[in-house]
């Protein structure tokens, strides 16, 4: 029986291996251990295992267990099938694990060549076990200072080792996924459902999106001095959107384009530089890159209405 027990490092138990004697022989050391060995609590969740047919999953544990200390293993495939229930083939097997094991001394073993760094670290000669495993290496030709050349691309064991650097990166990547776009108060279920529909839009129509939460959030703070009203920031959505434009224009522009009574604009004069500066800072403030389309309507009315000079 294999029973499980917390191993010493995180993320990793300890399978021990037990027998029992006859009966007749049985009395205070009755069980006798065998070995225990580390194994990756994420095994099932690696690339590596997911790319497996059911049987190869099994018969990759079975070769954890059943491997010497040097993680060499005599072929037995019948006896394999037997004890597992399941139909194997030799060539299938090495070719599905890519690598992570390999056949050797004339294809009667296969070696893991992940195993001995996973199990042990780094060998050293004056410690009575890693002396054995050096032994075994030796006798079939194995350079315990290279085992690397063997590796798969996508390494089943060796990934336990690195799960804590690899587990903080992707934390990292997510928390910087999930900041959260903060609205003003008005701004309700139904505006918000309204702005993840008006972003699809802006992608199927425009091919833009949002790169980063930061730009996202100045777009949003735009439409917070545009709007005082959840209503009035989903109209000018929906108007935006049949309109094709890429945002929402700021109310106060578009009132002004009735200009009161005589329908003309009272005309101001201002320079070319003074223009450009103003074109940057519109694209800045609907998060478009500089230099990059701005449509007209998305001009402030001042600029659109002014006389440019050189």
């Amino acid at each position: 029986m294999i029973p499980v027990r917390d191993g010493p490092e995180v993320g990793i138990i300890t399978l021990e291996m037990t027998s029992l004697l006859p009966i007749g022989q049985q009395g205070r050391n009755s069980r006798r251990t065998m070995s225990k060995r580390f194994i990756d609590t994420d095994l099932f969740k690696k690339p590596f295992m997911r790319s497996l047919e059911a049987p190869y999953k099994a018969l990759w544990v079975y070769l954890l267990c059943e491997c010497d200390h040097a993680g060499v293993w005599t072929v037995e495939l019948d006896v394999a099938q037997l004890r597992m229930g399941m139909k194997l083939d030799a060539e299938k097997a090495l070719e599905k694990m890519g690598g992570a094991a390999i056949a050797i001394d004339g294809g009667s073993k296969w070696f893991l060549p992940d195993f001995v760094a996973f199990q042990y670290g780094t060998l050293n000669p004056a410690n009575r076990v890693h002396e054995s495993v050096l032994a075994i290496l030796s006798k079939y030709g194995i350079d315990h200072e290279d085992l690397s050349k063997n590796k798969p691309l996508i390494s089943p064991l060796q990934g336990a080792k690195d799960k804590d650097k690899d587990k903080d990166t992707s934390e990292k990547k997510e928390r910087a996924n999930e900041v959260e776009i903060v609205w003003p108060a008005w701004a309700g279920p139904q505006t918000l459902a309204r702005w993840e529909e008006f972003k699809e839009y802006r992608w199927e129509e425009f091919k833009v999106k949002y790169k980063s939460p930061k730009t996202e959030q100045r777009a949003v703070n735009i439409l917070a001095g545009y709007f005082t009203s959840g209503k009035q920031c989903v109209d000018a959505l929906d108007n935006a959107t049949g309109r094709l434009w890429r945002m929402p224009v700021d109310p106060k522009d578009l009132a002004a384009k009735s200009n009161g009574f005589s329908g003309k604009p009272i005309e101001t004069t201002i320079t070319n530089r003074e223009y450009q500066a103003g074109l940057a800072k519109a694209r800045a403030d609907l998060g478009i890159e500089p230099g990059g389309l701005i449509l007209t309507e998305q001009i402030p009315e001042h600029l659109r209405k002014a006389k440019v000079i050189d």
